[in-house]
């Protein structure tokens, strides 16, 4: 069973990897952010990455912290009946 999980899950992120590949090779048009004064021009595919990039951050950093706080939890938990 947890082979066939570990296919399924390969096989999606090839697909996933396959169609962002491809998606950046077909669109090359030129865009213009702007943000206040600050003006950006540069390929869709950098712009589009910049923002998978921060939404991984976005949602890494609080998830790994809270993670951490949970396993240190749970160490210290162990720590405490193990003395008993």
């Amino acid at each position: 069973m947890r082979f066939i999980k570990k296919a399924v899950l390969s096989a999606a992120l090839m697909m996933i990897f396959f169609f962002g590949m491809t998606f950046a090779a077909k669109n090359t048009q030129d865009v213009t952010l702007v943000y206040f004064d600050f003006l950006w021009e540069g390929k869709i595919v950098f712009a589009l990455l910049a923002a998978l990039l921060s939404g991984f951050l976005l949602g890494a950093v609080p998830t790994g912290a809270a993670l951490f706080l949970c396993r240190r939890a749970n160490r210290l938990k162990n720590k405490s009946s193990d003395r008993k």
